[in-house]
């Protein structure tokens, strides 16, 4: 397991801890239903190397656990292994009303992201824009077939599946996945709001 964020693993591991910020190695393979092994010490020990994680000891109990101090601090390193305008795909105009747009993406398989997702969680921001992952390949097929419009539609590549939420018929990003977009877009001021109500904090 390499010491990095780039692949399917390490995504499910940082996601994990972001979402359990204490925790212990075996807790965490055995939720994500792997055996512990390499690939949970490697990662985890490489961001203790780097300060982010830290191990501690339960009274009472021989095995360590380990704790984020600081969750922005983490999520700061991973947004400069990782940037959105790495996944976009493309951007396209399209359609005249932004709720039909949306819909329109949503029946046709895409996942609703960054500041769209954040909608459906607070009202704190508004984009005019669309910004939604590509799932179902189909897209790439009919949008650049749609008239030219006036609502800009954003789509990115998703890279890395995760939990997605439903609501009202729409899948969009988790919590959690649109905090760690949004710091990987230079947006971690916006993620700073969703962060209390994300995580109880």
């Amino acid at each position: 397991m390499a010491k990095r964020f780039d692949t399917e693993d390490s995504h499910k591991m940082l996601y994990y801890i972001l979402e359990h910020p204490r925790f212990s190695q075996s807790k965490m393979a055995d939720d994500l239903g792997w055996d512990q092994g390499e690939k949970t010490n490697t990662f985890v020990g490489w961001l203790e190397d780097l300060k982010y994680i830290k191990k501690t000891f339960e009274t009472g109990r021989g095995k360590p656990r380990y704790e984020v101090p600081s969750r922005a601090a983490l999520l700061n390193f991973y947004s400069r292994h990782r940037s959105m305008n790495d996944e976009k795909i493309e951007t396209y105009d399209i359609g005249h009303d932004y709720e039909s747009v949306r819909k329109y993406l949503s029946d046709n398989g895409a996942i609703i992201c960054l500041t769209t997702a954040l909608l459906f969680y607070d009202d704190y921001f508004r984009d005019p824009s669309i910004h939604v992952y590509v799932e179902n390949p189909k897209l790439l097929d009919i949008i650049p077939k749609q008239s030219k419009g006036d609502v800009k539609v954003h789509l990115y590549e998703y890279r890395y599946a995760d939990i997605t939420r439903k609501i009202n018929e729409t899948r969009i990003t988790s919590p959690t996945r649109t905090i760690m977009d949004f710091y990987c877009n230079n947006m971690a001021y916006v993620a700073e709001q969703l962060i209390p109500k994300a995580w109880n904090v």
